[in-house]
């Protein structure tokens, strides 16, 4: 699904979820950004993949979380990498986490004065690692239940952030059976967060629209109503999100010491 430079490769998706995706670009180093509507393959005629495209290209938390689990699964299913299917699993996470933090905050920006790349950046800066800005931020905004010992965050800390962390600096190899662990509880975790951001669906209508879709909010029982009108009318108004969605992030990034 790339450009035919010897640097490109492609690998075959493990996630049946995906919808009709077969191949996830994992190089991005042949790509432009500013080709992104002029490549043949944005203009195909389904929609599914045409999103994928870009989504790849403008470098959006949506996609970048998902080849980090892709790159897991690829090292513990067919390396035999014990260890880095560990680290990969709680990088998939950890992108998500700070991704979904940044779209959050450019929907609050829309119409908060107070919400700013440059107050966002000073969040990220002020906070010394993902899981203390999920504590901090995420969990305020999406609510929950985010303590209870066995439900999906708890055990993704236990199983694939901590465990990353003996892997990383403790030079742990873990074991076939604490590699699944890890990887599952990775994709559990971020099934507990989609669930939670369909619940805000009124308060965050366009981070809902842009990670769920219609067919994520269907599955959930979240497709009516407001979130429903909002996107059949008023969103079709509206500037590409996902491009204003990478301007915010860029702007962030500049702003970050």
């Amino acid at each position: 699904m790339a450009d035919n430079q010897p640097s490109a490769r492609v690998l075959a998706t493990l996630e049946p979820g995906w919808a009709n995706v077969n191949l996830v670009v994992l190089e991005h180093g042949n790509i432009r950004l500013d080709g992104v509507h002029a490549r043949p393959e944005s203009n195909q005629q389904d929609p599914v993949l045409s999103k994928w495209l870009i989504d790849i290209e403008l470098e959006l938390p949506g996609i970048l979380w998902r080849e980090r689990i892709s790159d897991a699964s690829q090292q513990l299913y067919v390396e035999g990498r014990y260890d880095l299917a560990v680290i990969l699993s709680a990088t998939a996470s950890e992108v998500l986490i700070d991704g979904l933090l940044q779209m959050l905050w450019w929907e609050m920006s829309l119409t908060d004065a107070n919400t700013t790349a440059e107050t966002v950046a000073a969040a990220f800066d002020s906070s010394s690692d993902s899981v203390a800005r999920m504590n901090k931020f995420l969990n305020p905004m999406l609510g929950g239940n985010w303590s209870a010992s066995n439900g999906p965050v708890q055990l993704w800390i236990s199983h694939t952030w901590k465990l990353r962390h003996r892997c990383v600096h403790g030079g742990y190899y873990p074991s076939h059976e604490e590699a699944v662990a890890a990887l599952n509880s990775s994709k559990k975790f971020s099934t507990f967060l989609f669930d939670r951001l369909a619940e805000k669906n009124t308060t965050f209508p366009r981070i809902c629209i842009h990670s769920l879709a219609k067919s994520g909010l269907s599955r959930r029982g979240k497709w009516k109503g407001k979130i429903k009108y909002f996107a059949e009318n008023d969103a079709q108004q509206e500037k590409d999100w996902r491009f204003a969605i990478k301007e915010f992030r860029d702007e962030v990034a500049k702003r970050r010491r």
